[in-house]
């Protein structure tokens, strides 16, 4: 009886030892998953140098003629801008990272968005599609279309 008690407590006691290691594992990848959070703060990105403001009547007209280049119907478009603003572009990603800045982790930029709603191969409207661009100064580095899709400058899929 005394041997069958001690097996039974030596099993919880290397159970309880499990569940500290376990519990001591998540702690420290939480920690350190914490540390390793690269999103800058709204005051970095207010704060963070993007390049001279591009004018934005001049843009809003660029962006117009690239978004009705990608519709079916571009004479039945309504797009709306919102308006421009400082924003972070995290270019770790693949191919990013890699085309765009070599060895640069963090990408602060410009950013302007469209809504479209135009008609369809069916004749209906789609409804609002969403449409993103990424610039710093005057220059679009990349874009993204409604299907998620993202775009560089040469027109190349890079996801």
């Amino acid at each position: 009886m005394e041997r069958k008690r001690s097996a039974r407590l030596a099993f919880q006691s290397s159970g309880d030892s499990m569940k500290q290691i376990c519990y001591a594992s998540l702690l420290f990848v939480l920690f350190v998953g914490a540390g390793c959070s690269s999103r800058p703060s709204a005051a970095q990105i207010e704060a963070a140098d993007c390049g001279p403001k591009p004018n934005e009547v001049q843009l809003e007209q660029l962006l117009t003629s690239s978004i009705k280049s990608d519709l079916k119907d571009p004479y039945s478009a309504h797009i709306s801008f919102l308006p421009i603003r400082k924003t972070y572009f995290d270019l770790t990603s693949g191919d990013l990272l890699r085309t765009f800045h070599p060895g640069d982790y963090d990408c602060y930029c410009w950013e302007k968005d469209a809504v479209v709603n135009a008609k369809n191969s069916y004749g209906g409207y789609t409804g609002d599609q969403f449409y993103s661009f990424w610039m710093r100064g005057d220059d679009i580095f990349i874009h993204s279309t409604p299907d998620g899709r993202l775009w560089d400058s040469q027109g190349r899929r890079v996801n």
